[in-house]
């Protein structure tokens, strides 16, 4: 299995999939879109060095005003982007794109992974962020990875790499609190939710002498 996580900004990809990536960091891979300062670049170098692996990519576009960027462009940066962070020929198993939430780079970075990932023939899932309660219901999740305690510490370790970005609805005890709501609705003590966007599958062979 090997997945991909594209993230708007350094941070993202934590706080939607820290607990997936955290798990087995070997078969993960994160494209970052926008660039970011010193502060936050340093801050990410150190989350790569915890997770112990280098696949990783930055496209470096501008923070912040990526809705007003070519879409043509933007799309195209994530394909190649995708190609350069494949296995070989190998295409990725699963990638998790950003909810469409309120946020306008969000918003971009949804709409142009979707079309960058048009004929892509894997599982394509959205992630959600703890500020995302407050977006008037839009995420409505119908696939749970459970998280067990120590996933969860896992998560909230590597978010503790982003002191420069904790705020009111990112931090400890929202990434907590949202883990422990997403389990309720799973029937775990912890989980982190998606919502699956396609899916592709081949049907059984069900004349298999097998």
């Amino acid at each position: 299995m090997s997945i991909l996580v594209i993230s708007p900004h350094h941070d993202d990809e934590v706080l939607g999939c820290g607990g997936i990536i955290s798990r087995d960091p070997s078969k993960v891979s994160i494209l970052q879109v926008t660039d970011c300062d010193d502060v936050r670049s340093s801050e990410y170098s150190n989350l790569i060095e915890d997770l112990g692996f280098t696949r990783s990519l930055c496209l470096e576009f501008e923070d912040g005003v990526l809705d007003i960027k070519s879409k043509m462009d933007l799309s195209s940066s994530i394909r190649r982007g995708i190609k350069t962070l494949e296995r070989g020929d190998t295409p990725f198993d699963q990638v998790f794109i950003p909810f469409c939430s309120l946020h306008q780079d969000h918003k971009a970075v949804n709409h142009a992974a979707l079309v960058a990932l048009r004929d892509f023939k894997g599982e394509i899932l959205e992630y959600e962020y703890p500020e995302g309660l407050a977006h008037f219901g839009e995420f409505m999740p119908n696939v749970y990875f459970e998280l067990s305690s120590k996933e969860l510490e896992d998560k909230i370790r590597l978010l503790d790499h982003y002191q420069s970005q904790l705020g009111l609805n990112r931090n400890e005890d929202a990434v907590r609190s949202l883990a422990k709501i997403r389990g309720h609705s799973s029937g775990f003590e912890y989980a982190e939710a998606f919502r699956l966007v396609r899916g592709i599958r081949k049907w059984p062979n069900y004349h298999s002498n097998s």
